[in-house]
């Protein structure tokens, strides 16, 4: 019987991820701590006319900003040279509208 529901357990997990693809998306940097390059994904769903990702320094000053061209799946990659060790928070902005904010960590 246990077999049965992990099959049922996996089954609603999958119809989740399709519904999840109809709304934005800000996923986790990886790698996270890094100390070359990392990779963030995001979704932006249709209507869409403006996304962002923006990234602020731990006490808040905005230290890079990449403009997203297109709606659907997203990928900036940024590199470590560009900033100082530390914590970093770094957010989805959708139509103006901050939509998640994340942590990552540099280290060097």
């Amino acid at each position: 019987m246990s077999g049965t529901e992990t099959g049922t357990n996996n089954r609603q997990s999958q119809s989740i991820e399709l519904s999840e693809m109809n709304s934005a998306f800000l996923s986790q940097n990886n790698p996270n701590p890094f100390d070359q390059a990392t990779s963030i994904s995001c979704y932006l769903p249709e209507g869409s006319s403006n996304g962002q990702i923006m990234i602020f320094s731990s006490t808040g000053v905005l230290v890079k900003d990449f403009t997203l061209s297109s709606q659907g799946m997203n990928q900036v990659t940024i590199d470590a040279g560009s900033l100082k060790s530390g914590i970093y928070t770094y957010s989805l902005i959708i139509n103006g509208k901050v939509f998640d904010t994340k942590k990552m960590t540099v280290t060097k």
